[in-house]
């Protein structure tokens, strides 16, 4: 199936013979540093899950990782599809940092809320498609991810197969949602009999971030190095870290 051209106007413009273009280096960094520090929590849950650290020691981590880039997790959160998604997801991050302190009752309940919310988040992704706002659902999605996990521990509570299940749907939905167009372009000029013509991929998401790789008309490995141009593209949006998390969840 022959996905579409890159999203966003200019593209003809662009010269193939560019790795890739320049994107904002602070929303780079801010992606990362959000990317990083999720994916982090998320592989704390599961070292505490493998019984490789403690309860105690797990969220000390977590409350660490978190922290770690507290702010720009907090600015991916606002303007989310509707301010309601936006106040529980805010909500159930701000209030997980006494989760060592707080009531029992009140750690159920919070354990409780952060499914209502990730369920509102998923809902969400199923409906919407403009790109900047799928993007910020899936980090605000895998911000709640990893706390919601555990604060089903700190209540003892059993965690519902439902809770897995919100987060690779929503997952699924946010790597399928910012796939990036991609423009192939085909070069026969210095082709012939024994020299295949070459295929250049040039991928844009839609933040402007682009993923350039080169392969040939018989290529066998075309389709992952196109994969991998699609990757690169979407490197600095929440797709990256859907991507990067979805085995994780697959095994837990």
């Amino acid at each position: 199936m022959t996905r579409p051209g890159p999203k966003g106007g200019g593209v003809a413009a662009l010269a193939f013979g560019l790795c890739l273009l320049p994107s904002s280096s602070a929303r780079a960094v801010e992606a990362e540093a959000v990317i990083g520090a999720l994916q982090g929590a998320y592989a704390i849950y599961e070292r505490y899950s493998d019984r490789g650290i403690t309860l105690d020691e797990a969220t000390d981590k977590m409350l660490a990782a978190i922290a770690s880039a507290k702010t720009e997790i907090l600015s991916r959160v606002e303007g989310l599809a509707s301010s309601e998604a936006t106040a529980c997801a805010k909500s159930v991050i701000i209030n997980f940092q006494n989760i060592q302190v707080i009531d029992p009752n009140v750690k159920q309940a919070l354990a409780q809320e952060s499914v209502r919310c990730l369920t509102y988040l998923d809902n969400l992704l199923q409906e919407v498609e403009g790109d900047a706002v799928v993007d910020k659902l899936g980090f605000a999605l895998n911000a709640l991810g990893p706390v919601a996990l555990l604060a089903h521990e700190h209540a003892g509570l059993a965690t519902p197969d439902e809770l897995g299940d919100i987060l690779l749907s929503g997952n699924t939905a946010v790597i399928q949602k910012l796939l990036p167009g991609c423009q192939i372009k085909t070069l026969t000029a210095d082709a012939g009999p024994s020299r295949p013509a070459e295929k250049q991929v040039l991928c844009k998401a839609y933040n402007g971030d682009t993923g350039f790789q080169v392969s040939s008309t018989t290529d066998p490995n075309f389709e992952r190095k196109r994969a991998e141009a699609e990757d690169r593209a979407t490197r600095n949006t929440s797709r990256a870290l859907a991507k990067a998390i979805l085995p994780k969840l697959n095994a837990l």
